[in-house]
């Protein structure tokens, strides 16, 4: 282990720890923000689950109120569906098609969700569908949206937040998604030494990719490429130029998936589903 890997396992150790500090509300001005993407459901049989997740990063401050406006359109096929939107926690669910019926159905809408934030610092803003069969009928629901999100901002306030603070001036950023019982490092800015660094909840190493092995990679596949894979932890480059990782199957028999367009960062996105 290198002198540098060695002094990045100690600092990332030392911000989590640093994470159980509070932070100090601030009065960084928050302008509207807006996200488009899709989400959708498949189950080649009845016994799978199957839930499908995008998600964004963005900061808001105590006392703050961050507003949700989603605008949808969408189609179900012989199914259903529930979609759960987050502020940090769930704030509302929405049943797919949201006026039930059967066979194939359109649909679309809007709904508007508000949450007075607890503490300051990041909020991960979400929508996740999640599949429900219909006696015996596979679930499949695809979901398009658009999102304007106002009370937050894409910018750390990190004077205001020290673990955000000691991160960005160790050159870390993480990976968000609070489904995964992992925690994801990667650079905070492009660089000639990229590197992915997955560890537990507790800051426990579990798997670490090099730049040296991410720099020997095509920066588009032609296949999707297992990159490491320690335990229950694997790591992918995918066709599409993306990051993937895999954590599982946990006791429960779930895999939790994340997947990430670059590094560092910018979007995310996901899926769980179980084996039979």
């Amino acid at each position: 282990m290198t002198a540098l890997r060695v002094l990045r396992c100690g600092l990332v150790a030392a911000l989590i720890g640093l994470s159980l500090l509070g932070s100090i509300p601030s009065t960084q001005a928050a302008t509207p923000l807006t996200f488009s993407g899709s989400v959708g459901t498949f189950l080649s049989n009845t016994v799978w689950t199957y839930v499908d997740t995008d998600s964004y990063t963005v900061y808001a401050e105590a006392g703050q109120t961050v507003t949700l406006d989603l605008v949808y359109s969408g189609s179900c096929g012989f199914a259903s569906a529930r979609l759960d939107t987050s502020i940090g926690t769930v704030v509302g669910s929405l049943n797919l098609p949201p006026g039930g019926g059967s066979g194939y159905v359109t649909f679309n809408g809007t709904q508007t969700y508000s949450r007075v934030m607890p503490s300051s610092g990041a909020v991960e803003i979400s929508v996740t569908i999640n599949s429900i069969t219909l006696g015996g009928i596979p679930s499949g629901c695809s979901f398009l949206y658009d999102m304007t999100v106002t009370g937050a901002t894409l910018t750390s306030p990190v004077s205001d937040d020290p673990v955000l603070a000691a991160e960005e001036a160790a050159g870390l950023a993480r990976v968000h998604d609070s489904s995964l019982p992992v925690v994801i490092y990667t650079p905070a800015v492009a660089n000639d030494t990229p590197f992915i660094d997955i560890r537990d909840l507790t800051g426990v190493p579990l798997l670490y990719v090099s730049a040296k092995e991410l720099l020997a990679l095509p920066d588009f596949p032609v296949k999707n490429t297992l990159i490491a894979r320690d335990g229950l932890v694997s790591v992918y480059k995918l066709t599409t130029g993306e990051y993937q990782v895999n954590v599982g199957p946990l006791t429960d028999g779930k895999v939790h998936v994340i997947i990430f367009d670059g590094i560092p960062r910018t979007h995310t996105y996901g899926y769980t589903f179980s084996y039979p």
